[in-house]
């Protein structure tokens, strides 16, 4: 479970404790439950589905708990093909250390043309 110290969120077992550690790029991938069929490139973490409908649920789990461990939503976007065959939506959450998760779908006639994402980015280092 993620924790608030100093202003900061850590990871640890006991949320109690005085010895939590920071919460590391790979750990947090694991606290905020992102499919396990992802792929992680340096200090970003992508995933993606293409057609059926699991790709919602996927979405959906990971928001949930992103949500609980800080991350909150700053952006979100709907929009449509202009034929209005395909309709999509984003949406955009930082947690307070700026790590910044991403998530679409795309719906398009059928099952076969539903698309779903979700990208994690590591905080920035200066």
């Amino acid at each position: 479970m993620a924790v608030i110290i100093n202003g900061h969120y850590k990871y640890c077992v006991n949320p109690t404790c005085n010895e939590c550690e920071p919460m590391t790029f790979k750990k947090l991938i694991k606290v905020i439950k992102l499919p396990s069929t992802g792929k992680i490139y340096g200090d970003s973490y992508r995933w993606h589905k293409r057609g059926g409908h699991a790709g919602r649920k996927s979405i959906e789990k990971t928001v949930t708990a992103a949500k609980k461990n800080g991350f909150e939503k700053r952006e979100h976007k709907n929009g449509s093909s202009p034929d209005g065959s395909i309709v999509g939506s984003g949406s955009v959450y930082y947690d307070e250390d700026g790590n910044c998760l991403r998530t679409s779908c795309s719906f398009g006639a059928t099952a076969d043309g539903n698309s779903y994402s979700i990208t994690l980015d590591a905080a920035p280092s200066f």
